[in-house]
């Protein structure tokens, strides 16, 4: 069959526009290789961090940055992570999204993290610093007018702690004062009763409002009450320290080495724009026998379920 000429002339003419393609997109992709790879290269995983608290929004903005730092260290020329954060209100929420391979990374301060460790498939990998701490501890403070002076004189008052699910707002306080033999309860009956504040900033102005005889926080917030109102109050006990949050991996992670290596090696050029969000600091080694054994007693005494 012959062709005719102006058969000829459209195949030469989508001849060359092929040709000419061909020469723009190798010359783009010699000069700028990163735009043309972030088209062609798709993210194929993801890596989701995870807390419990009761606002999702503020939480994730907190924690996208280093969600975002965590993926792009993971990416490499075979594999592209996508960091996510998920933040659910529950323990039951966060247990179920641990075991369905929804949240890869779990962060909470101790006694909650290992609360939940009992019923989810992770396993605690590092310490995560905050407020440039590795530990703290709670305080009890009253009034400087008060007539309280120690732990010793408190039967009979109202103990404000921040909410039930508080390792320094809650349950190390409370485990405290059982160890020093008080009964704590709402009950007029028990040596002394309690009220929740849901807010570490609220539990002072309770106490100075007279809303209550004592309240307690971590060291760290009492430090942040503002020197005004701090100075009308007064410490009359403390409690053991204990770590200042931990970092969980799901089990079955197949790049939890590398996320160790990763969280490691934030150094402090990183630190502001990964971390300030968060109010992490930096991360450290974690040996759970040895490392979490006070938390493991207080767990076991006050038996929370």
């Amino acid at each position: 069959m012959i062709m005719s000429q102006k058969n000829m002339k459209l195949l030469v003419i989508a001849g060359g526009i092929i040709v000419i393609a061909a020469i723009v997109f190798f010359s783009i992709s010699q000069e700028n290789p990163d735009v043309i790879n972030s088209d062609l290269k798709q993210p194929t995983s993801s890596i989701s961090i995870g807390t419990i608290h009761r606002d999702a929004a503020k939480m994730t903005d907190r924690f996208q940055p280093l969600a975002d730092h965590i993926a792009n260290k993971l990416s490499d020329d075979s594999e592209t992570y996508r960091g996510t954060v998920i933040i659910p209100e529950s323990q039951v929420e966060m247990i179920n999204l641990i075991n369905n391979h929804e949240i890869d990374i779990y962060i909470d301060s101790p006694i909650i993290g290992m609360k939940i460790n009992e019923d989810a498939k992770m396993s605690p990998a590092l310490f995560a610093w905050k407020d440039n701490a590795k530990s703290y501890h709670s305080v009890f403070f009253a009034l400087n007018s008060s007539e309280i002076m120690s732990l010793d004189d408190i039967e009979g008052t109202t103990i404000i702690f921040e909410d039930s699910e508080s390792t320094s707002g809650y349950f190390l306080p409370l485990y405290h004062l059982m160890q020093m033999g008080y009964a704590v309860g709402t009950e007029s009956s028990d040596d002394v009763s309690y009220q929740f504040s849901l807010d570490d900033e609220n539990t002072a102005i309770w106490i100075i409002e007279g809303r209550g005889d004592i309240g307690v926080v971590s060291n760290l917030d009492f430090e942040d009450i503002p020197d005004n109102a701090r100075n009308d109050l007064k410490i009359i006990g403390t409690t053991d320290e204990l770590p200042r949050q931990i970092v969980f991996f799901r089990d079955g992670l197949d790049v939890d080495s590398e996320l160790i290596e990763i969280l490691l090696e934030l150094d402090g050029t990183e630190v502001p724009k990964v971390l300030k969000p968060s109010k992490l600091n930096k991360f450290s080694k974690l040996n759970p026998e040895t490392d979490l054994s006070q938390v493991k007693t207080v767990l076991e005494y006050l038996n929370i379920k």
